[in-house]
C-alpha cells in the first residue's frame, strides 16, 4: 500500500470518529449518563420533536412519567435521591413502533445504537420549540438535559430531538467510548505505527 493510500485511509479512520460526536451529527459514538450527586433529583419536561407517542420512565423502578404530545413544558416529577455518581438510568419507549431505548451505552438497546444525548447546554439539542428553549434558560446552572432519538437504527434521523427533559441537582458521568469507536482508534494507531516504521 503506498503512502498517499495510507494516509486517506487514516483520514478515514479519523473522520469516522469525529461522526457522532455530538446531536444532528449521525449516529452517536460515544454517550454520557445521568447520575446523582447525593440531592433530591427532579426531571422536568422540557419539549419534543416527534410525531410518535413517547413515555419516559426511570428504569429503578418509577412508574412512566412524560408522554411527549400531552406533557407541559415545565411539569416536573422528583426522581429520587441517588447518591453521588450512581446513575440515573432513564427508559424512553416509542409506542408507535413498540420499542424502548435506555439512556447509556448502545448495548443496552437492541439496534446497538445509542439513543440518548445528555449534555449542559440546551442548544446542543437543536429541532426545539423557541418556547422549549426560552423555558430551559429558567433552569438553574448545571442543569443536565437529555435528547432521546425514538426510532430504531434503520428508521432514525439521529436528532436526539424526539423526547427532551432537563434534570436538576445532577451530574454527566465521563464520556465513554463505545466499543467499535475503541476498536477503530486502534486499527488507527496500528496504521499509524505501521507507517512510522515503514519510514525508517
Amino acid at each position: 500500500m503506498n503512502l498517499l493510500r495510507k494516509v486517506a485511509l487514516v483520514g478515514t479512520i479519523a473522520g469516522f470518529l469525529a461522526f457522532g460526536s455530538g446531536a444532528g451529527a449521525g449516529p452517536l459514538a460515544t454517550f454520557n449518563t445521568v447520575a446523582g450527586n447525593g440531592s433530591l433529583a427532579t426531571a422536568y419536561f422540557v419539549g419534543f420533536s416527534a410525531a410518535d407517542t413517547d413515555e419516559l420512565s426511570v428504569v429503578a423502578g418509577l412508574s412512566d412519567f412524560f408522554i411527549n404530545q400531552s406533557t407541559a413544558i415545565g411539569a416536573s416529577v422528583p426522581l429520587g435521591t441517588f447518591g453521588n455518581g450512581v446513575e440515573i438510568e432513564f427508559a424512553m419507549t416509542d409506542g408507535s413502533v413498540a420499542h424502548t431505548f435506555y439512556t447509556g451505552s448502545g448495548l443496552r438497546n437492541f439496534d446497538f445504537y445509542v439513543h440518548a444525548f445528555v449534555t449542559t447546554n440546551i442548544h446542543d439539542i437543536v429541532g426545539l420549540s423557541s418556547r422549549s428553549y426560552d423555558y430551559a434558560a429558567t433552569l438553574p446552572s448545571g442543569t443536565i438535559f437529555v435528547g432521546f432519538e425514538d426510532r430504531p437504527g434503520n428508521q432514525a434521523d439521529f436528532d436526539y430531538n424526539d423526547l427532551v427533559f432537563a434534570v436538576v441537582n445532577a451530574r454527566t458521568l465521563q464520556l465513554v467510548p463505545e466499543p467499535t469507536t475503541l476498536a477503530l482508534i486502534g486499527v488507527a494507531l496500528v496504521v499509524l505505527y505501521r507507517i512510522r516504521r515503514k519510514r525508517r
